[in-house]
């Protein structure tokens, strides 16, 4: 979602849910950057008493549709496309009946029960300060961990050359040379044979 959309999407938002300072909001939506850079969106709810980030690294816990809607509509759209391919042999999905499909599977996987639930498994509707241990987001501790000896590196031109060539792996691979084995060292090979014939005892 561009900066820009969010922004639109936002005022449309507030007009709609009227947020006071006695009657806050919760808008639950994870990190992405056209929320987490757009200053005017963070500006603005803070001004209309809307809270919309969650800390970082915790999404995968608290994301309610996450947690229990799109995996179930995942679910629902992989039986719709089957079973459109089933009648359909040979043809191809194109945008025109994508909708249908999807709507098949929107109308069984999102529902009102499926919603509810997501939001009782992540603790935030009954509100569940319990609910999840440190152990759950261990993962996220290792970005959070300030390391003493580690400096700001002055990066120069005197310790980088320009001139230097620089190799890119990526495109240019090192080359590797890859020695055959020797056969004279193998016992059991045409060619390690010696050219005595053996002795007879």
């Amino acid at each position: 979602m561009k900066v820009e959309v969010f922004s639109e999407w936002f005022g449309y938002f507030l007009v709609h849910t009227k947020p006071t300072a006695e009657d806050q909001i919760l808008l639950i939506l994870g990190s992405h950057n056209s929320r987490m850079k757009n200053l005017n969106a963070i500006m603005k709810a803070r001004e209309n008493n809307v809270t919309i980030l969650f800390p970082s690294s915790t999404t995968h816990w608290l994301q309610s549709l996450d947690v229990a809607v799109m995996f179930p509509l995942s679910c629902y759209l992989d039986q719709s496309l089957e079973t459109w391919f089933n009648n359909h042999p040979g043809w191809t999905v194109l945008v025109f009946q994508m909708s249908s499909i999807f709507c098949e599977a929107y109308l069984i996987g999102c529902t009102p029960k499926n919603t509810a639930k997501g939001f009782q498994k992540t603790g935030i509707l009954t509100f569940n300060a319990n609910l999840f241990t440190d152990i759950d987001f261990v993962a996220a501790e290792v970005t959070n961990i300030d390391s003493p000896d580690m400096t700001p590196v002055d990066v120069s031109h005197d310790t980088i050359s320009e001139n230097e060539p620089r190799q890119d792996l990526y495109n240019h691979p090192p080359n590797l040379v890859v020695q055959e084995p020797s056969l004279e060292s193998i016992p059991g090979t045409s060619s390690a044979r010696s050219s005595d014939p053996p002795k007879h005892t």
